[in-house]
């Protein structure tokens, strides 16, 4: 019984250090995001001749555009990852928990 409880433990303290893992790609994605809109405006307005070109703007703008869209990819993938074993962690606690068979106690 006492393995069982540790084991549901650690599956736990997986399950924690699994969602701050997914709470970093998301955030990762969002920032992934933000680059790469930010980078398309700055290209956009150098096309438009909203802003004076130059070839580093250009070049740091097309770097924010294809940069944005690796780590939102990147990211996107881990963030898959980490919520398939989370979901299996759960699996995993879940059939403990159900083979240890505990009781409900009802309170008058």
């Amino acid at each position: 019984m006492h393995e069982l409880q540790d084991q549901i433990a650690t599956l736990e303290a997986e399950i924690e250090s699994l969602s701050d893992r997914a709470e970093r790609c998301r955030k990762n994605i969002i920032l992934a995001k933000l680059g790469t809109l930010a980078g398309g405006l700055v290209l956009l307005a150098l096309v438009l001749g909203l802003v004076r070109s130059s070839p580093v703007l250009l070049v740091a703008s097309l770097t924010a555009v294809v940069s944005g869209i690796a780590l939102a990819g990147s990211s996107q993938s881990t963030l898959d990852a980490v919520r398939t074993s989370i979901a299996e962690r759960e699996r995993l606690r879940t059939e403990i928990i159900d083979h240890l068979k505990l009781r409900t106690v009802e309170m008058d």
